[in-house]
């Protein structure tokens, strides 16, 4: 199986060029964008989830989870354009064994990420499923402002990040090892209930400094990557300067797992990571205190292509990716493990997927941190 993106780069091939002319983004962005007037951009993207793939069946609470988690993720790539919401359709496919209270739970938990972020559920369509539970839901939103592309960031510019990273991630190990005490809590709930960066990322569109942006949803390392290629620049990141939950080394050596493995690698942190323009950091900080925006200079855009990992100063002799949407498991831990990497409890990257989220026949599934209990 090909990766996501090549898949995509595929599929593009095949759709009519010619078709994409009013659009302004089309395929290869967190959003497709149509520009509607001088000031103002439509954004349109997509997510489906997929029981066994994405999440597990689980308590009625686990499904209130699974509702809110399911918009929260389309409603950040809303954010990493600078946009806010019009609107969604929700596809629904359930199968025979599905109950009703189940269903009204997912719902229970969309409705109140809607109400939370102002995101009328205007229709969609149900079906039934032969297989697995199945989520697909369809996002509208807008921009007054330029929107943020992944392709903007230019050498000399700076390198942020909201918020911390790898909280989320370290929550899925807590719950994946049953621990439930108050220290792992807030990483519990922040794996469980992401909360999108809406209003930090119209803010950031507002300032007129930032130049490129994206969602954290792979780990840092996979979505610098996509920065890195759709803007044909390089960058240097100091991992001394990668923002943290100020009780995140103390729950990773109770965890028994790696500090930078879950900040680069973990995934589903959905944080914003952006570029500011060269020479406006110290507006860009005045700006930020401001407005209440937590970010946090991880490093620089440089003209040398590539990921080039530091610390102190000095580069670290080490690769790091972030979670692929298709793997081959076999291939995959041959080609982690000789790099420290094991499957099963002491892996850092993906959660285990071969031990619970693989298909026994086919061995491929989704290396992603939803949900798994």
């Amino acid at each position: 199986m090909l990766s996501e993106f090549d898949l995509i780069a595929r599929f593009k091939k095949i759709l009519p060029q010619s078709l994409f002319r009013d659009w302004t983004v089309s395929i290869g962005d967190d959003c497709a964008v149509r520009r509607l007037s001088r000031n103002r951009y439509e954004l349109l993207t997509q997510d489906l989830l997929l029981e066994d793939v994405h999440f597990l069946s689980g308590s009625l609470r686990h499904w209130e989870e699974i509702g809110w988690k399911s918009l929260a993720v389309n409603l950040s790539d809303l954010a990493a354009m600078g946009g806010r919401p019009v609107g969604a359709v929700i596809g629904l496919a359930l199968p025979s064994a599905a109950k009703t209270s189940e269903a009204e739970a997912l719902y229970r938990g969309l409705a109140a990420a809607a109400r939370r972020y102002a995101c009328p559920v205007v229709g969609g369509d149900t079906n039934a499923s032969k297989g697995a539970w199945m989520i697909a839901i369809s996002m509208l939103g807008e921009t007054r402002h330029r929107p943020l592309l992944r392709s903007a960031a230019r050498s000399g510019d700076s390198l942020w990040v909201s918020g911390e990273l790898g909280t989320a991630a370290l929550g899925w190990r807590a719950i994946q090892r049953q621990d439930r005490s108050a220290l792992a809590a807030p990483f519990r709930r922040r794996h469980a209930l992401p909360e999108p960066r809406l209003a930090w990322g119209e803010k950031l569109a507002q300032s007129g400094m930032v130049g490129a942006m994206i969602d954290v949803s792979d780990g840092l390392a996979g979505d610098l990557a996509h920065l890195e290629k759709a803007s044909k620049v390089g960058f240097e990141v100091e991992l001394e300067n990668l923002p943290r939950h100020r009780d995140f080394s103390k729950l990773c050596s109770r965890l028994d797992v790696s500090e930078v493995e879950m900040q680069l690698a973990g995934g589903e942190d959905y944080e914003l990571l952006f570029t500011v323009q060269a020479g406006l950091e110290k507006k860009f900080q005045k700006f930020a205190a401001v407005h209440g925006l937590k970010v946090t200079c991880i490093g620089n855009a440089v003209k040398n292509r590539g990921i080039h990992w530091l610390q102190g100063g000095r580069n670290v002799k080490k690769s790091f990716r972030g979670f692929s949407h298709y793997v081959d498991f076999k291939g995959f831990r041959e080609k982690l493990e000789p790099s420290g990497f094991t499957s099963g409890k002491n892996f850092t990257g993906c959660p285990a997927m071969w031990e619970i989220g693989a298909s026994p026949k086919t061995r491929r599934g989704f290396a992603s941190t939803y949900y798994f209990r």
